[in-house]
């Protein structure tokens, strides 16, 4: 069992473009089970505001694969530059359940 690792050039949180310098997205295969987060390096983020729900989240690869998931965004207290996401369900690239 190992991680696998996503670097993204673009992110997009329910359609609004989120501001970053670093974003990574990484995912854990268990068996049949797969489990996927992200930490995105960047900000300000005080303008992102959502709901304690879940996310459409969208994102290209530094390489050009679009991918694409629902997901929990943890939104940071106070003036952070580290926004941290939590997989929920499926993440997909190139259309491609992963």
């Amino acid at each position: 069992m190992h991680d696998q690792l996503l670097s993204l050039r673009r992110l997009f949180l329910q359609g609004r473009r989120v501001a970053l310098t670093q974003a990574f997205l990484s995912w854990r295969r268990e068996g049949l089970a797969c489990s996927w987060m992200g930490t995105v390096r960047g900000g300000p983020f005080d303008e992102l505001s959502f709901d304690n729900g879940e996310v459409a989240l969208r994102g290209e690869t530094l390489d050009g694969r679009m991918v694409e998931g629902r997901a929990v965004v943890l939104l940071p207290d106070g003036p952070s530059t580290l926004l941290e996401i939590e997989g929920s369900g499926p993440l997909r690239v190139e259309g491609r359940e992963l």
